[in-house]
């Protein structure tokens, strides 16, 4: 089988990308745990880039090719990779049965506007749809500009879909929108990364949650406020981050506005606590922490970062959790969502510091032996040869 990965260099996917301006901030690298794990195996690391199929001079292809090459090479320093590690693909004519390409929905099928450049970009997912690979789809952010997207991935007629969570089973949003895809959706967690440890035992940590995430702008799309009522992703946060200094007796904010969103907050009058610390470090500073959801069914990266760090994790009573192996009251404590059962769950915790002390070390013991990169990638790709291979 050979693993293809698509467009690596352009986003933030998997590393750093190359096409960023000078002192651009560059968000998680969310997914770099996929590349790494074909890395640390000695894996072929295969790249789809998407070159032009078709020049009316061989000079002008291996123009093109060189550029990719270099590309590549650029991307590769940038991240501290050899260069030497990769092999080029850049002709989805020389796919295979037995190949897998593994592309992500955003950027690649989401689009705001319909442009030459988009218009192009459609283009070339159709040839990869005709191509004899099996086709993966990584649906992160699946929610921004469904009108496009939507029918984008209908037309490109994925083999799976993967989130970190089965929308298609879960999602009420994503089976009303998307309810044409009935093939495979395979739920792939998040992994946490090696930085995040526990330092500190939980006796001696602050006894109160925190709460983390970022505060994203409203969501423009109109399929999205027509099916929600709202524009807000992550209402819980917005509820957490207004109401904090009612709240300080039980959760400490942590919670923040996207650059660019700063003004339309700004009267509440935030501060963060302990600003100079690392996340690692507050999250081995608290005995709880709380990481609200997107309503579309997804969670936020840090609820296996927390975890990690030792700290009991309070997520919503969900599928998104019960499904990969979390148990109320077990390995992580339950709330329905709303502000006052919040408040109810961490005021008893609280006052019951043994049952709290067990679930926070059950969800690390669960972090660490289920959500590491050699399970959940390893399963991962043992699935994707196993069909490849029928």
């Amino acid at each position: 089988m050979r693993f293809i990965l698509h467009n690596i260099h352009e986003y933030v996917w998997y590393k750093y990308p190359i096409f960023q301006k000078n002192n651009q901030k560059i968000g998680v690298c969310k997914y770099d745990y996929i590349l790494d794990w074909l890395l640390e195996n000695k894996k072929k690391v295969y790249v789809f880039m998407d070159a032009d199929t078709y020049y009316e001079k061989k000079w002008m292809y291996l123009l093109k090719m060189i550029s990719y090459y270099k590309m590549i090479f650029k991307w590769a320093r940038l991240n501290k990779i050899s260069p030497f590690k990769f092999r080029l693909i850049t002709n989805v004519k020389s796919f295979k049965k037995n190949d897998a390409i593994f592309l992500f929905y955003y950027n690649y099928f989401s689009f705001s506007e319909l442009n030459d450049y988009i218009l192009k970009r459609i283009s070339k997912n159709q040839k990869i749809a005709l191509s004899k690979a099996y086709k993966i789809v990584h649906v992160t952010h699946f929610f921004y500009n469904i009108q496009f997207g939507n029918n984008n991935l209908k037309n490109f007629n994925p083999d799976m879909l993967i989130a970190e969570n089965n929308l298609l089973k879960n999602s009420e949003f994503f089976k009303t929108k998307f309810s044409w895809y009935h093939k495979l959706f395979y739920t792939l967690p998040f992994i946490p990364k090696k930085r995040f440890i526990k330092s500190n035992e939980i006796d001696k940590r602050i006894n109160k949650a925190i709460a983390t995430g970022t505060i994203t702008f409203p969501i423009e799309c109109e399929i999205f406020k027509d099916f929600f009522k709202s524009d807000i992703l992550q209402p819980m946060r917005i509820k957490i981050f207004e109401a904090q200094h009612n709240i300080s007796n039980y959760i400490d904010s942590f919670i923040k506005p996207i650059e660019g969103l700063e003004k339309k907050y700004q009267q509440i009058n935030y501060s963060y606590p302990y600003p100079n610390k690392s996340i690692v470090e507050i999250f081995n500073m608290y005995k709880m922490f709380i990481v609200p959801e997107e309503i579309v069914g997804l969670p936020g990266v840090s609820y296996v970062e927390g975890m990690a760090c030792g700290s009991a994790f309070i997520g919503l009573d969900d599928a998104i959790y019960t499904d990969i192996g979390l148990i109320d009251r077990i390995n992580y404590i339950a709330y329905n969502g709303s502000m006052e059962d919040l408040i109810i769950k961490i005021d008893y915790y609280q006052n019951h510091p043994k049952e709290l002390e067990q679930i926070a070390n059950n969800g690390y013991e669960f972090v660490r032996n289920n959500l590491n990169k050699e399970k959940i990638i390893g399963d991962f790709m043992t699935k994707v040869e196993q069909i490849l291979h029928k």
